[in-house]
């Protein structure tokens, strides 16, 4: 009896210990078996043991249990951007420092293709050379004028076709500008080569993964974002950029004052013809009449004022035309003091005249009586 108990005491033991080791198992391979791909990215499936890279469209974004000896490779499906400073020569043999920025996507129809045949450092090894390759070849066949001025849109489209030529072997091609993409992975069909798979599983290096001509990378678009040119020239281009605009400066000043002098003669011309036309209707008779209007105007303005009349017309002094001798017409010269003189009515004793005030020299005061009481 305690014999049997003692048998299966230890067969519990053991079961217990095979339970332990199964779940460090478990949980050392879970996450080897487990794979989640993230938001905006797609997987490559590789098989240890059953023909390495599975060429099928990218694996979709969630959940995915492999065995633990197989790898998923996971590539970012998301718009993105690369730029570099990439130095060439103009066709005038100037060196330039242009900066380039192009956006891509990853093709997820073909990123199997993309993992076997370039691997995860295609920005090095296919987007820099190809670009840069492409940007220098075609500046090199235009002068530096042409790529500051309206022409620099006209390469950059130039430089985006012949990237995205289908007819060139190259792993690059355009950007679907109806979907945004080349396809959706769920709405692509998956694309099997059986050749390369076959290759992968008898063990020999597959060197026509691309041979279809496969776009691997799909470019949005191509932007020359600065030009730097060297300093001697830069200084150059705005010195004569300087003085064409001080040249269009002074032909506008010229033509400013042509346009002056024109209103000035066209203003003497109007001038004379309206001294031709009122001169003769300008009678003796009209002027006395409009110095008459002119002191009854004055006299009933309810401004203060002295207005002295006099002369033979009894007109102001001021618009007395008739008496050019008598001192009441306003005329002044040598000797001749401006200040009409007014002779007393009869019967009438003079009034006494008053010096002229001068600030400096005190006025006396005359007594207002004889002191007598």
């Amino acid at each position: 009896m305690r014999k049997g108990n003692d048998v299966r005491r230890r067969s519990h033991f053991g079961l217990i210990i095979a339970l332990v080791m199964l779940l460090m198992v478990a949980v050392f391979l879970l996450p080897l078996s487990v794979v989640f791909v993230g938001p905006g990215s797609g997987g490559v499936l590789w098989k240890r043991f059953a023909g390495g890279t599975q060429f099928q469209t990218a694996l979709g974004q969630g959940f995915h249990l492999i065995w633990p000896w197989d790898r998923i490779y996971i590539y970012n499906l998301q718009l993105q951007q690369w730029h570099d400073d990439l130095y060439a020569l103009t066709s005038d043999g100037l060196s330039l420092s242009v900066e380039v920025a192009t956006r891509y996507r990853l093709s997820a129809q073909n990123l199997a293709y993309l993992q076997d045949a370039v691997g995860p450092d295609y920005v090095a090894k296919v987007i820099s050379p190809q670009v840069g390759a492409a940007v220098r070849k075609l500046i090199a066949l235009y002068p530096v004028e042409s790529l500051l001025g309206p022409l620099r849109n006209q390469v950059q489209e130039v430089i985006f076709n012949t990237l995205t030529d289908r007819s060139r072997l190259n792993e690059i091609g355009a950007l679907d500008a109806d979907t945004g993409s080349d396809r959706s992975p769920s709405e692509a069909h998956p694309v099997q080569d059986s050749g390369a798979s076959r290759a992968s599983r008898d063990g020999h290096v597959n060197t026509k993964v691309n041979s279809l001509n496969r776009p691997l990378i799909l470019l949005q678009d191509l932007l020359i974002s600065r030009i730097v040119m060297p300093e001697p020239v830069q200084t150059a281009i705005n010195a004569k950029l300087e003085e064409a605009q001080r040249a269009q400066e002074y032909n506008y000043r010229l033509a400013a004052e042509r346009d002056e002098a024109e209103r000035q003669a066209i203003k003497a011309e109007g001038i004379r013809r309206f001294d031709d036309i009122v001169g003769s209707s300008l009678t003796k008779s009209y002027l006395t009449l409009r110095g008459i209007e002119a002191t009854q105007a004055l006299a009933l303005s309810p401004n203060a004022k002295v207005v002295v009349v006099g002369g033979s017309q009894g007109l102001p002094l001021i618009l007395n035309t008739g008496d050019n001798n008598a001192l009441g017409s306003g005329a002044t010269g040598p000797g001749v003091s401006a200040t009409p003189s007014v002779q007393p009515a009869a019967g009438v004793p003079p009034k006494p005249v008053m010096p002229e005030a001068n600030p400096s020299t005190p006025v006396p005061i005359a007594p207002t009586g004889t002191g007598k009481p």
